[in-house]
């Protein structure tokens, strides 16, 4: 035992007295925990004095590596030495062996694994003992005894710790096309910093509330707490933020840079067009907006329903866009009123976010016939003001977002039957689960594998659909199964109305100067570039019909690359290319963790009627803390801050969500390599000359 003192002495005297080999113990003697409530009783039931005990497991691994080592530093390489203290897998048992050890003992691990690691354990060491050519555990007990050196004679070189990938980001930022900083955020609200957690959400990336109602959450999907229990909700803690700062009157105190003098243009007014233009503005550009209607927001004003997105929302974010200067000019059409040359002559860049509003066709007969109407036509009445005729039966064909809105609307518009016509699986849906669910749940019914053949009409208007059987084959382009008819499986399906949701497309005057792809779409490159100098692409118009997120995305992409076309080597915005850390490795730290189930906050069933406006509740101040403390903290940076929080001579700063070294305060101590759970810091030496 160590508790002695001087260790290596007596096993010197033990091997001198006969013995064959020496084996340490490595507890410590310790005083327990203090019973806070009876401090004089001890904490150890079935005891009734307190006492000194004997404290074993992980913690005590360091000093078990130094009795082996003094042992052997002092009675040479010859002698047997059985070691233990803190062994818990083939690492430490490899340490053990390294410090002198001929034997190695496992105690407290096995009281609290039992002995099923033990084979990994023994398999695992094998194959290091093998890659590193030992020839046996022998051979390993004079490696490190030998090259320990005292503090006066160790070697020190000039150095400082390096931030490996300062993107490293958690799963939920990585997976989001915007990459608006989940992580950050969310531990805020788990601190109850519910103001600088707002801050954290707007500053970054535009239509944060808008997002916080209608985005498909693909950070969710992505949540490494999903794979333990439940996904943390997070854009449920979006809304949280943006009902609170509404509650409260917080207001983003934008930051717009000093003017550049230099002058864009952006074509649309839709997610895209008005991102683009919030992030320009903000670097200082002059940005007028030139839109085809007579009110901003696009898609989000004419194409979601307020039971969805309130209009509240779309007028509050153009108006927070309108503050940071930004002009618009309204029914002015690319192609028509409006020349690509003309904004080309007049301004320094142009970013074409048009959207794709030209519904693609059935291509099927009876398609004219009084009542099919494409969605998004029937959802524009509807926010428009009107209220279509429908009749008592409803289809809707198609299987995205917006059909599934036609569909809640049909309802909502007095419809007694909706049904949902896809032609492949559930698994293939484009929608989300969620958005799915709540159709189900208000009373749409969904018909799988089925598609159009033909519209019956009575008397010019429709009558019935003729519905043709599907069946799955290989996958096509988009990497879904391809659906196959059925040979001679159709059915009648009688309906009053029919409303088309199979996606749309871009439609372009010819007049407007741009050409599309063979997919209908601008033809651009990663970043939103055309190819003409100065003009660049974005949202719908360059990738297709797509979510909210993702025409967000594309404008941030394009406004860095049109701000580096602008400003050059002054550029001030900046895309970053994040990088997920290793999943498995997260939940290896927190496997010890108890499940913690989702915060429940859904109604058990749909109010009746349907609500017009959205009604989804929203979480209290108690719940969003709740809730938002299930979040691992993957990722680097804001929500971590390990390094930032330790650093003694604090060399770490705070850039906006991530975390910055100043290498030249640095002074090398490693305590952050050490501490940092995603292994993202390294040590660098500067210099071959010893200090």
């Amino acid at each position: 035992t160590p508790e002695g003192g001087r260790i290596a002495p007596v096993a010197r005297a033990c091997y001198q007295a006969g013995a064959d080999a020496v084996g340490t113990t490595a507890n410590r003697l310790a005083t327990h925990h203090i019973d806070l409530d009876n401090p004089t009783r001890s904490p150890i039931r079935l005891q009734q004095e307190i006492s000194m005990q004997c404290m074993s497991g992980g913690w005590v691994h360091p000093l078990g590596l130094r009795d082996v080592y003094e042992i052997r530093k002092v009675n040479g390489p010859d002698v047997n030495i059985t070691g233990a203290g803190g062994v818990t897998d083939w690492r430490s048992a490899a340490e053990m062996f390294l410090c002198g050890a001929n034997l190695v003992g496992i105690c407290a691990e096995t009281l609290i694994s039992g002995f099923g690691f033990l084979p990994k354990l023994m398999r695992e060491f094998s194959e290091w003992v093998s890659e590193h050519g030992f020839e046996s555990v022998r051979s390993m007990a004079n490696v490190v005894p030998p090259a320990i050196k005292s503090a006066p004679d160790v070697t020190l070189y000039p150095g400082h710790a390096r931030i490996k990938n300062p993107a490293l980001s958690a799963p939920c930022v990585y997976s989001c096309p915007a990459s608006v900083p989940a992580q950050a955020y969310i531990s805020k609200i788990a601190e109850g910093e519910f103001r600088e957690a707002f801050d954290i959400l707007s500053s970054g990336t535009p239509l944060m509330s808008i997002c916080s109602l209608v985005c498909n959450h693909p950070c969710e999907e992505a949540c490494t707490r999903g794979q333990k229990d439940e996904a943390v909700r997070i854009r449920e803690l979006k809304r949280f933020l943006v009902e609170k700062a509404r509650k409260e009157g917080w207001r983003l105190e934008s930051h717009v840079a000093e003017s550049t003098g230099k002058k864009v243009a952006v074509v649309g007014a839709g997610p895209s067009g008005l991102a683009a233009a919030a992030l320009l503005a903000r670097s200082g550009h002059e940005v007028t907006v030139y839109e085809s209607t007579a009110e901003a927001g696009g898609m989000l004003r004419w194409a979601l329903p307020a039971f969805r997105c309130p209009r509240n929302v779309v007028e509050d974010e153009v108006a927070a866009i309108r503050s940071l200067g930004v002009r618009f000019e309204f029914n002015r059409t690319l192609g028509e009123d409006l020349t690509l040359e003309q904004l080309r002559r007049e301004l320094d860049a142009v970013y074409v976010a048009v959207g794709a509003l030209k519904p693609v066709p059935l291509g099927i007969k009876g398609e004219e016939s009084e009542g099919v109407m494409p969605a998004l036509s029937f959802l524009r009445r509807i926010a428009e003001g009107d209220r279509p005729a429908l009749g008592k039966r409803v289809a809707v064909i198609g299987g995205g977002f917006t059909a599934l809105d036609a569909a809640r609307s049909a309802l909502r518009l007095g419809a007694r039957e909706v049904l949902l016509l896809y032609r492949r699986t559930r698994e293939e849906m484009p929608s989300s689960e969620e958005e799915i669910r709540e159709a189900e749940e208000e009373g749409v019914r969904i018909m799988y594998l089925v598609a159009p053949r033909q519209i019956g009409v009575n008397g010019g208007k429709v009558a019935h659909l003729v519905m043709e059987n599907q069946v799955l084959a290989e996958p096509d382009a988009t990497g879904r199964r391809r659906p196959d008819p059925v040979k001679d499986a159709t059915f009648t399906l009688p309906v009053d109305s029919v409303i088309t949701a199979l996606g749309q497309r871009v439609e372009l005057k010819p007049a407007a100067g741009l050409s599309l792809t063979s997919k209908g779409t601008i033809g651009v490159d990663d970043s939103g570039f055309t190819g003409l100098p100065g003009v660049f692409a974005g949202g719908d118009a360059s990738r297709g019909a797509g979510t909210v997120i993702e025409a967000i995305a594309a404008a941030k992409k394009a406004a860095v690359r049109i701000d580096q076309f602008l400003m050059k080597s002054r550029s001030t915005l900046k895309h970053l290319n994040t990088e997920p850390v290793d999943v498995e490795a997260v939940l290896v730290r927190h496997g010890g963790q108890m499940r913690r189930w989702r915060v429940p906050i859904a109604p058990d069933s749909p109010a009746t009627p349907l609500p017009l406006q959205a009604c989804r509740p929203v979480l209290s101040d108690r719940e969003a803390v709740e809730e938002a403390s299930r979040c691992f903290r993957c990722g680097c940076g804001e929500g971590c801050m390990i390094c930032h929080d330790i650093c003694k001579m604090f060399a770490y700063r705070r850039e906006n969500t991530f975390v910055t070294l100043d290498e030249d305060q640095c002074v090398g101590c490693g305590m952050c390599v050490w501490r940092c759970p995603n292994q993202n810091i390294e040590m660098i030496q500067t210099s071959q000359a010893p200090i």
